[in-house]
């Protein structure tokens, strides 16, 4: 399987990914092209995906094959299984670049109809197959957005916990709190008003308390007013 080369989205930074698999079928001069498009969290979930697709249609010529997974590391891969060079997983891992895909594979299955295509008919149908998915993927709503969101760890004083709480509610946020000698409070914010939490929390806290942002993941874009 060869690795391509690519650009990991910025740890700090949006990227498109796909919310459920989708399927397609394209038909070139009687070969038929079954393409599957479908989220992936790390190598091991590609690899079992493609090891299904063989099993389900193990009476096809050909399993081909790209995935970019966001990592870290980032991890980007084409397999042609078979077909020459550079006409089968290429083009798969080029149409999920262009469309700024990660944590997305897709594997294209071919039933030969036997008449050859030639190394440009392949990149077509390939290519084509991939695309395909793209689309119907985005008809149906399957594109999403990720975002980095932000997760806080702070406690705060009982007389505090009030005023804290009415500050910090809003839509996108997740606010948790238990209940000890202090309210010990995990807020999760997206990242990208990351400065704006910290002037509020800076401003709450007023030095009395600290507050730690603990840990960064991903999850669908939320609808943030701009500050």
């Amino acid at each position: 399987m060869d690795e391509q080369n690519g650009t990991a989205p910025p740890a700090e930074s949006s990227y498109r990914t796909l919310l459920r698999p989708v399927h397609v079928l394209r038909t070139e001069k009687k070969s038929r092209f079954l393409a599957e498009l479908l989220p992936l969290a790390d190598e091991e979930e590609a690899q079992s995906a493609l090891l299904r697709v063989r099993k389900e249609h193990s009476a096809a010529s050909h399993h081909c094959s790209a995935w970019r997974l966001a990592g870290p590391p980032p991890i980007e891969r084409a397999h042609d299984d078979g077909e020459p060079a550079g006409t089968a997983g290429k083009p798969l891992h080029s149409v999920l670049v262009r469309h700024d895909l990660w944590n997305v594979g897709v594997i294209v299955t071919r039933y030969f109809g036997g008449v050859l295509l030639g190394a440009p008919g392949l990149v077509r149908a390939y290519g084509g197959s991939a695309a395909d998915a793209v689309a119907q993927a985005g008809a149906e709503g399957a594109i999403v957005v990720h975002e980095p969101h932000d997760d806080y760890v702070f406690a705060v004083p009982y007389e505090d916990w009030d005023a804290v709480r009415r500050a910090l509610s809003a839509p996108w946020r997740t606010v948790d709190a238990a209940y000890g000698a202090l309210v010990t409070v995990r807020l999760t914010a997206p990242g990208g008003e990351r400065a704006a939490v910290r002037r509020l929390l800076d401003s709450l806290a007023r030095g009395r308390w600290r507050f730690e942002l603990t840990a960064t993941h991903w999850r669908p874009r939320a609808d943030v007013p701009s500050h």
